[in-house]
């Protein structure tokens, strides 16, 4: 048997083989007082002062009966005569009650420790879950929608995505845990909606979720034009629009002399409030109301809002809840 005089070596503690290999440690990394548990009659020595001298200590003498009972990870209490946990020796063969045992691979030996960080295995988890639409303009089909996860302290063994009853789960193994595809289409035509997506992964009896949503919006329509003008021409020519599935949001924008602010959005979403520099107000809504058709095809009446005064200049503006 090898023998290094690396860090490890020099503690008070070892296992070894055999009585041979016991009496063979060498003289410079011997210390008065190290213990040594030798394999092949599971007896813990004591090395005396003369560091040739090898005494068998009390605790010694077979392997407990609990001992295929004990975790691998060696945590917890410890029964006071427990000499070996799954046929590897523990340090001093006699650790108390308080003792927490770590497994010490280059000495083959479980020893009292303190846990660190480092030494603790991240929990099961879905550290990423993403679908490959998170936003589509209401009408749109979403066709096979792509997903793709990622876990820590894994891999999954299995997992499920569900759409929220919408169709039957998606059941996942092997390759497809990481990344797969929707053998399902959703479309829909009503402003707002949402499809949430679900993933149960499972790695023995442990359980890990995570969720994802796909929202179907509208547009949201701003810019600065000729004061009263107003319908769908109009409203789709303005300059800025936003994908959303609200209208509440801050901008800032430009009106020249003569020219005035001009918020369009879905009359489903009501009222909203307008602010800039700390005051509310400077917004008038038309009486009337706009009917949009989108490139889909479906048709939805919108608010048009414009500001009470022409030539405001920059302004920041933030459309708020009543």
């Amino acid at each position: 048997m090898s023998y290094s005089s690396d860090w490890h070596l020099k503690r008070e503690y070892r296992a070894v083989p055999t009585l041979t290999d016991r009496d063979g440690i060498p003289a410079e990394i011997r210390v008065e007082g190290m213990l040594c548990y030798v394999v092949e009659n599971t007896k813990t020595y004591r090395l005396e002062a003369d560091l040739v001298t090898w005494t068998e200590t009390a605790g010694g003498g077979g392997i407990s009966s609990l001992t295929e009972d004990v975790e691998a990870s060696g945590a917890g209490a410890v029964p006071a005569k427990v000499v070996a946990i799954q046929n590897h020796a523990v340090y001093g063969g006699a650790p108390s009650d308080e003792d927490l045992l770590v497994y010490h691979e280059p000495l083959d030996m479980w020893i009292p420790g303190v846990i660190t960080q480092d030494m603790i295995r991240p929990g099961f988890a879905i550290s990423s879950f993403t679908v490959s639409e998170t936003l589509v303009e209401v009408g749109r089909t979403v066709d096979l929608p792509h997903f793709t996860a990622s876990y820590t302290g894994g891999p999954a063994v299995s997992a499920t995505c569900s759409d929220g009853g919408l169709n039957a789960p998606i059941s996942l193994s092997g390759l497809t845990l990481d990344a797969w595809d929707s053998p399902y289409s959703y479309t829909y035509n009503t402003y707002p909606h949402t499809v949430t997506f679900s993933l149960d992964a499972v790695k023995g009896t442990k359980h890990a979720y995570a969720s994802r949503s796909c929202l179907w919006g509208a547009n949201v329509y701003m810019g600065v034009a000729d004061p009263g003008l107003t319908g769908e021409t109009f409203v789709k020519s303005l300059s800025t629009q936003w994908l959303t599935n609200t209208p509440l949001r801050s901008f800032t924008t430009t009106a020249a002399a003569g020219k005035k602010i001009y918020y369009c959005y879905p009359s489903s979403d009501g009222q909203v409030s307008f602010w800039a520099g700390g005051f509310q107000g400077g917004f008038i809504r038309h009486p009337e109301v706009a009917n949009l058709t989108n490139g889909y095809g479906v048709s939805m009446d919108y608010y048009i809002w414009e500001s009470t005064t022409t030539g405001l200049g920059t302004v920041t503006i933030t459309v708020a809840v009543p």
